[in-house]
């Protein structure tokens, strides 16, 4: 039988699979090693018997280490699709979703009056202000405030759009 792997992490040239079933198998390991390791897609393989992982540095396609592994009974992708659209996706997901909370937040506060890009311009403004009055005009600080401010404004959507 064919054991079950999962994508825990994956880059454009790497991917770190994990085979719950197989941890501690050093045999088992040992035979993923030397079957990729004449593989034409694959820089360089390591296992991990003791974590029940394995990192593939490749050139090929991560559909097809998938097809291979599977055609040598080593393992299988138990849901390639969504490991592959979960490990891209996550990261921008939860920034999204945080500035978004974020956002929301800060619109329930104020009453719908501002929001954070509106806070943030509103704020390196008074940034900018408090560096002139110190003094502090020959210095980036304040210009760098004003600037930053102007960029934030001009990316501002207004309403309806």
């Amino acid at each position: 039988m064919t054991a079950d792997a999962f994508i825990v992490h994956l880059t454009p040239r790497r991917v770190r699979v994990k085979i719950p079933s197989k941890k501690g198998d050093v045999s088992f390991w040992e035979s993923v090693k030397k079957q990729f390791s004449d593989y034409h897609g694959i820089t360089t393989i390591e296992v991990n018997p003791v974590t029940g992982s394995a990192l593939f540095t490749h050139t090929e396609d991560i559909g097809m280490i998938g097809k291979y592994a599977q055609a040598n009974n080593l393992f299988r992708f138990k849901d390639l699709k969504q490991d592959l659209t979960n490990e891209a996706t996550t990261l921008r997901q939860r920034i999204s979703k945080t500035f978004e909370a974020t956002n929301n937040h800060v619109k329930r506060l104020t009453g719908g009056n501002l929001d954070v890009p509106v806070t943030m311009f509103l704020i390196l403004i008074g940034v900018g202000i408090y560096q002139i009055s110190r003094g502090n005009i020959m210095i980036p600080a304040w210009y760098t405030a004003f600037w930053y401010a102007l960029g934030m404004f001009s990316n501002l959507k207004p309403d309806g759009d």
